[in-house]
């Protein structure tokens, strides 16, 4: 019977993980495709006003997937970090310093990650969509306001990325 359950437990800890990983795999996935693929095509102020609204329309299908992935995180993340603590109560000990601090360091890098995002989903992202709105569809080169949003819309997911590369390394580093 306890087999059963340690079995079951296990489980359910290798699930949550997986879905923990899947879900970072999908933000930070979805995050460089948008910068490696999607804007610089429409990012650089010489693209059509075309090529720039299929890029925001990509932009806006990722947004569909990205902030699920980023409560998915969150909260499998969380789940994690009670398992450990769990696990540690159970024996009579404590997190490790070195545990903690690295901890508190990845939470600091994602709640950035999640601001810079925030930023341009929820004000850089619309601004852009106003600015294309007004911009005839045979325009040939787009106005010089919505190519400075697009530079601030790359950078943006740019930061977001090379903050990604510290919250990865964090968390390989706290699976010890």
């Amino acid at each position: 019977m306890f087999a059963g359950a340690f079995d079951v437990l296990v489980s359910f800890r290798v699930l949550i993980l997986c879905l923990h990983v899947l879900a970072v795999l999908t933000w930070v996935g979805g995050l460089v495709y948008q910068v490696i693929v999607v804007l610089p095509v429409v990012g650089k102020g010489i693209a059509s006003v075309a090529s720039l609204r299929i890029g925001l329309g990509c932009e806006a299908r990722f947004r569909a997937v990205m902030w699920p992935a980023v409560g998915i995180a969150l909260f499998t993340g969380l789940v994690n970090l009670m398992n450990v603590w769990n696990s540690l109560r159970q024996i009579g000990a404590s997190l490790p310093a070195a545990f903690a601090s690295l901890l508190v360091i990845k939470l600091l890098l994602v709640a950035g990650m999640i601001l810079l995002q925030a930023g341009q989903q929820f004000v850089v992202y619309p601004k852009r969509l106003g600015l294309v709105a007004q911009v005839a569809p045979d325009a040939a080169v787009l106005p010089a306001d919505l190519a400075i949003w697009q530079r601030r819309a790359f950078w943006l997911h740019v930061a977001t990325v090379c903050l990604a590369v510290p919250v990865i390394l964090c968390a390989l580093l706290l699976r010890g």
